[in-house]
């Protein structure tokens, strides 16, 4: 769990220099300028609902809901209000548990602020559950924890876990540090897991779909690979953000036994531009094995 402090932390905001910024916004208002002549999915927000069975999930809490978000990258080309937007949506969906899976913003730490003060209005009983992306440790770390602990009302999961229990039915949340930049620490993080309770494991990439397997995890929830943004007609996403390639690039896939949902994100990569890609709330319902529709 993230540690309270009085203050936030300061000096550790790794800003860019000013020629990469300049460059980046030049780069930035090109890609800004065709997405408008030409339309783009980048404000079409969804909700996919997903029915999912886990054979050791206990009667008790079948049909518990959870609200996945992820790669919310507020920043240049993603403003707060886009961001209350999506929280409004995933509030209206009324879920028992919210989970966040990191890159809450883009390129500095300056945009934590409004970003957690925007997800402090989530509200789901069983609480917001949240671990780090890469961008949260190539900007400043230490404020992102304090930013979503205080304003955001989040609980951090960084490479531990968290039990919740319903009559005589368990289910365990372990959250990763981030695999892209290797904080995650998978002894540590499983280090409390009750035997043969069932596991949703937060990450932020899909790239730990193996070990997740070998641990027999029931469900991955992840993100970082944005869906590839630009999704062509027959060819699918040019490129993926993720060391499994497109095996993992979005929606539900498995490996082994383990359901593994990539989760297209809210906000946008470097290029402010989505295409047959739009961004993305999931809703699961979990349901105990002979129960449900």
């Amino acid at each position: 769990m993230g540690k309270a402090r009085e203050d936030p932390p300061k000096g550790k905001n790794r800003r860019l220099s000013r020629r990469r910024w300049l460059l980046g916004c030049g780069g930035g208002a090109a890609a800004v300028a065709a997405a408008i002549a030409v339309g783009g999915d980048q404000r079409k927000l969804t909700v996919s609902r997903i029915d999912l069975r886990l054979p050791r999930l206990g009667r008790d809490l079948d049909g518990f809901t959870i609200a996945h978000l992820t790669d919310l990258h507020r920043g240049l080309y993603v403003p707060a209000s886009f961001i209350r937007r999506a929280v409004a949506e995933t509030n209206a969906l009324r879920p028992d548990l919210v989970v966040l899976t990191g890159d809450y913003v883009s390129r500095s730490a300056y945009y934590l602020a409004s970003c957690a003060e925007a997800l402090g209005e989530l509200s789901a009983p069983r609480g917001t559950l949240a671990v780090f992306g890469n961008h949260e440790h190539w900007t400043d770390v230490d404020a992102a924890r304090w930013h979503l602990s205080h304003a955001g009302r989040c609980d951090v999961l960084e490479n531990e876990s968290i039990t919740f229990m319903e009559g005589s039915a368990t289910l365990c949340v372990v959250g990763l540090d981030d695999p892209w930049t290797h904080h995650e620490r998978f002894h540590r993080a499983f280090r409390n897991v009750p035997a043969g309770a069932p596991v949703v494991l937060l990450s932020h990439t899909p790239d730990i779909a193996a070990e997740a397997a070998r641990r027999k995890v029931d469900l991955v929830l992840c993100g970082h690979t944005h869906g590839g943004e630009v999704v062509l007609p027959g060819i699918g996403p040019p490129y993926i953000w993720a060391r499994t390639g497109r095996r993992f690039a979005s929606g539900l896939n498995y490996e082994g036994g383990t359901a593994v949902y990539t989760n297209r994100g809210i906000g946008v990569g470097p290029l402010p531009f989505r295409l047959n890609c739009p961004p993305e709330i999931a809703l699961f319902t979990l349901r105990a094995s002979g129960e449900g529709p």
